[in-house]
Order: C-alpha cells, then structure tokens, then sequence
C-alpha cells in the first residue's frame, strides 16, 4: 500500500490556474486537488475569493500532502496518512474540540468523520490490506491574513463527501 501511495505521488503536481483580463475579482478554482478531479461547487466555499488559486501535492513514505494556496498563501490542506491501527476512542472523544462546531458526522462511503467549520478528521478502514490499513484525512482551512474564515461545517463536509472518495479510489482502497 506504501509502494502505492508513494508511486502515485512521487513527483509533486502543481496546477496554477488564473484568471487575467478582469476587473472584477473572480476565484479561478483549481479542477484537481491530490490530482483527482474535484467538483467546483465542493472547493470553492472553502476559498477565500481572490484570484489565483494553486493546488500543489507532495509525498513522503505513507503520507500525502496536498494543498491549495490562494495568492501564495496556503488556505487549505489534507494530510493524508496510512496506518496499520485505528486512531484510538479518545481521539474520537476529543476530536471534535480541535474544530470550531465540531461534530461527529457521517459519510457517503463508510467510515468515521469529526466535521467542524474550519476543518475535519476522517477515518476509512481499507479491508483489502494484510495487515488491515487505515487511511487517515486530517483537513484544515487557514485564514489567509486580513480575512476571517466564513465557511460552515455543511462547505466542509460537502467538500469531504467529493474529495475523500476520490481518495480512497486512487489510493486503492477498498472501503468498508
């Protein structure tokens, strides 16, 4: 699985989309993000309106990590990780705490989500590995400076409902 992540993320991907020619200011949304397509309506909530956006990833062992910055400023990331245990009940318990209206949520493919304003944890039990390997989303949204976040756990999850499945496809996991 380890083999699988890193060959699929060895070389890091940017895509800078921009918007020229306008005066008014309007968000050029990346179409990827972990170089899977992501649904417009699902990112851009998440973005502060400016108008260059960048969607970048990188890889290291069993980790993933992709991100978007708006004016060179990363706004959005997701630390993807594989590992061989569950994250233990009281992370679970404390979870929602590390997130503004945190809560625990479900999702469109089986798993264990804690959903907030400003970010989420998420959980896949990938049944197809030996031993069993779990796929670890750790999501944040950062203010850029001079603004302040005004996205809703509904933005953060609706984005987590299109990006993580798209995950666990190009990952290979088997979901369950």
């Amino acid at each position: 699985m380890f083999k699988r992540v890193a060959a699929a993320a060895a070389a890091a991907v940017i895509l800078l989309v921009s918007v020229t020619g306008c005066s008014t200011q309007t968000l050029a949304v990346p179409e990827e993000f972990c170089e899977r397509p992501i649904e417009k309506d699902a990112l851009e909530p998440l973005l502060p309106q400016e108008e260059v956006a960048e969607a970048e990833q990188s890889a290291s062992g069993s980790r993933l990590l992709c991100q978007v910055k708006v004016d060179e400023t990363v706004v959005l990331t997701d630390d993807i990780g594989f590992e061989t245990n569950p994250l233990p009940a009281e992370s679970w318990v404390s979870a929602p705490r590390q997130y503004k209206n945190g809560q625990r949520r479900g999702l469109v493919i089986p798993g264990a989500a804690v959903v907030g304003d400003d970010g989420a944890v998420v959980e896949i039990n990938c049944k197809n590995g030996s031993p069993a390997m779990y796929m670890h989303f750790n999501i944040k949204l950062l203010e850029k400076e001079g603004q302040t976040l005004s996205t809703s756990q509904g933005d953060v999850l609706n984005f987590v409902d299109d990006h993580v499945p798209a995950m666990v496809e190009r990952l290979h996991c088997a979901a369950g």
